[in-house]
């Protein structure tokens, strides 16, 4: 069996992701075995395999969760040829779970895409929420946390409480422990309007080596209460689509054609372009690496996340 989830919207993928593993977990209790690969990861497609081939006496259910599958082209190849060679698709006591947060038009192998959004596995997408959809994902979310909007409060949160869900998230967090109902006053209180983190000067000072620079931006939004996590996963972000950019511009690819195969709006694009002019493609994927392995790590709980991005800042 496959359970794909995909979408822009990664606060939602990973709430999602953790629902399926504690559903299993809760499910099948002692006859559940857990796999966590990473698909960047030189070892992947080996542990992928050992994984699927191994032997359970007592008819357990294996869920075998893999991130970053298409970050190798190389490996989301292998692991194509695996999940067909096993009938993956068709084996229900053999569970793939797989998040994406890319575009259709990124993932590389096509032919690994295709297997994972047919029509017989559980697909999901998660797209950014807007309008009704959006205030009535943060109603359920707030009550969720014991708290709700009063008069005119989700009006105001829903235009400054965050570009994406994990800004929003994070701001609710603050208002619900701040009052159990969330009023306009609290709202203007505790809620800054310039929310997006300054994620292409701390990448840029980075690639730069500028040390003092990198720490000093990381501080600052840190001490703006940014998530640590939520900090990660948009340096994550906008890594794989600086390696994309990158790589087409040495190609001497037009932003507007870089913008149409990526999959990246054109703005976005342009500003990018200006951030990697003067890192190389080597560079970026180096730090980048850097940036999944400290993911891994802080998911096995060997490091602290908060120190592992002041070690990426300081080199």
């Amino acid at each position: 069996m496959i359970i794909f989830l995909s979408g822009e919207d990664a606060y939602r993928l990973r709430e999602n992701r953790e629902s399926v593993i504690k559903s299993y977990q809760a499910k099948h209790g002692s006859g559940f075995n857990f796999f966590r690969i990473d698909g960047a990861s030189a070892s992947a497609t080996a542990e992928a395999t050992e994984a699927i081939k191994s032997i359970s006496l007592f008819s357990e259910v294996k869920l075998i969760f893999i991130n970053n599958i298409f970050s190798n082209p190389q490996t989301a190849k292998d692991l194509h040829e695996l999940f067909t060679k096993y009938k993956i698709g068709s084996d229900p006591a053999v569970v793939i779970l797989v998040i994406y947060s890319g575009t259709a038009t990124q993932a590389k192998p096509k032919e690994l895409f295709t297997l994972l959004s047919d029509s017989k596995n559980l697909v999901r997408n998660f797209i950014n929420l807007e309008g009704a959809q959006l205030q009535t994902w943060l109603k359920k979310a707030a009550a969720d946390r014991g708290a709700s909007f009063g008069p005119g409060a989700l009006a105001r949160f829903t235009a400054v409480g965050g570009n994406d869900s994990w800004a929003r998230i994070h701001n609710l967090d603050k208002l619900t422990a701040y009052a159990k109902e969330i009023t306009i006053p609290a709202i203007d209180l505790l809620i800054k309007t310039e929310t997006e983190p300054n994620v292409f000067e701390f990448i840029d000072a980075l690639g730069s080596g500028r040390k003092a620079q990198a720490f000093s931006l990381l501080c600052g939004e840190l001490a703006y209460g940014r998530d640590p996590y939520y900090l990660l996963s948009m340096v994550m972000y906008q890594f794989r689509n600086m390696l994309m950019v990158k790589d087409f511009a040495d190609r001497n690819v037009s932003s507007a054609q870089i913008a149409q195969k990526a999959g990246i709006h054109p703005f976005v694009v342009k500003k990018m372009l200006s951030a990697v002019a003067h890192l190389s493609l080597a560079d970026i994927k180096r730090l980048y690496q850097e940036v999944l392995n400290l993911e891994q790590e802080t998911k096995q709980g060997k490091r602290d996340l908060e120190d592992g991005l002041f070690s990426l800042a300081l080199g």
